[in-house]
């Protein structure tokens, strides 16, 4: 009985080991992955864009990425503010290419804009 318990010890610890390697292969892999996706110069040329007086005393600048859940959750409050500060503040807006798709998304935006 001894050994086939030790056997049975042997295959969870190794099981283990090959789980818990593939798991960091695939997290190593998917960074690596994020990293070829992001490039810094994907947006360059394109022109970012403000609203408000250029003499404003108080510039906001927001980044965003038109791809990004949380950038679009957070719309919503920068049009009000927008509207409540209208002719006191200019707001001015940067792309920040993130997501794959994003310096699509950032291409689009910019041909409807112009």
């Amino acid at each position: 009985m001894k050994p086939n318990k030790e056997v049975k010890i042997l295959l969870i610890v190794a099981s283990v080991v090959v789980i818990l390697s593939t798991v960091i292969y695939f997290i190593v892999s998917g960074v690596q992955d994020s990293k070829q996706a992001f490039s810094p110069n994907s947006t360059d040329g394109l022109a970012n864009f403000s609203v408000g007086p250029e003499d404003a005393k108080v510039t906001v600048v927001e980044f965003f990425d038109p791809e990004c859940e949380s950038c679009a959750q957070v719309s919503p409050y920068i049009k009000n503010e927008i509207n409540f500060y209208k002719g006191k503040v200019r707001w001015v807006f940067r792309y920040m290419a993130y997501h794959p798709s994003s310096s699509y998304a950032i291409r689009i935006l910019e041909a409807a804009r112009n």
